[in-house]
């Protein structure tokens, strides 16, 4: 859980506080509290899922979906990336 929940922190932060050169307190800032809305918004839909009784395991199926949305929001922004330069 460690590895797999806590190391890619320090290195989204380091990009974070890359591309944000002028302003690195806000967008350090913005990037943690995001972190925070992540975490308040997978235990909301664990939560949910379980009392919808769709059973113990369901939040890890909205985990999966959480985790595809998110993919897929990085895979357009590397994209546009690449189109910018």
């Amino acid at each position: 859980m460690g590895l797999f929940g806590f190391a890619p922190a320090s290195a989204l932060q380091l990009r974070v506080l890359h591309y944000s050169a002028e302003s690195p307190s806000i967008a350090s800032g913005a990037n943690i509290a995001s972190f925070n809305i992540g975490n308040a918004l997978g235990a909301w839909l664990g939560g949910f899922l379980i009392s919808e009784k769709l059973g113990y395991v369901s939040p890890l199926w909205g985990a999966t979906g959480i985790t595809a949305i998110s993919l897929l929001v990085l895979f357009i922004a590397q994209r546009d990336k690449s189109r910018l330069q």
